[in-house]
């Protein structure tokens, strides 16, 4: 089953529960680059740790764009039926509304694609815009706690005095001062009447 972003909130539930019944789960990844030069330059056979450090260097190099589900799911007589959910997925957010725009700033997505990526997608024919087009937005770990932590510093009172200039410095303290009061007198003018036509 195709999950887009029209029908994943409807199709959810169903993921989710034939996760739960199943036997085993299958994960497929297609990702925008899937070598780590690092490792390629390794001689011999690399150790447990070296694949575990090879894989986790790819996973926060490149993005992954189609995440593939297969729950495979064991019936009475002893037969398996598998069912299979295909999300094209991708790091570009949706910025609909003002706050929106705002968390999408916080995150600051990169997306980083490696040629022999490119060249298989053209070979393909697969269009690497489908990823902006019809995808299922995501968010990794990391970018949940970088934009949670952006969110709160921005809902904290700011202290007009705590800002990284030494006031001292450059006239800045006679600079204020005068900037304070231009404003002062000028809000302290009084607001001209608008006189009504005859």
């Amino acid at each position: 089953m195709e999950v887009n972003p029209d029908n994943f909130w409807r199709q959810l539930p169903r993921i989710l529960l034939s996760i739960a019944k199943s036997q085993f789960v299958a994960i497929d990844l297609e990702m925008t680059g899937i070598a780590d030069k690092n490792s390629e330059e390794r001689l011999g056979n690399p150790t447990k740790q070296q694949i575990y450090e090879s894989a986790k260097n790819i996973a926060s190099t490149f993005n992954v764009f189609e995440l593939g589900i297969s729950c495979i799911i064991s019936k009475p007589d002893g037969s398996y039926t598998t069912e299979s959910f295909s999300f094209t997925v991708s790091p570009y957010l949706h910025a609909d509304t003002r706050n929106d725009e705002t968390f999408v700033k916080d995150v600051d997505r990169r997306l980083s694609v490696s040629y022999s990526t490119l060249k298989f997608l053209r070979k393909e024919r697969i269009r690497m815009e489908k990823i902006y087009d019809d995808c299922v937005p995501y968010l990794s770990r990391k970018d949940v706690r970088k934009a949670t932590e952006r969110m709160e510093k921005r809902m904290k009172p700011w202290n007009t005095k705590e800002h990284p200039y030494d006031e001292d410095e450059e006239g800045l303290s006679f600079f204020s001062e005068y900037v304070w009061d231009t404003i002062t007198e000028w809000l302290e003018i009084p607001y001209p009447k608008a006189s009504t036509p005859d």
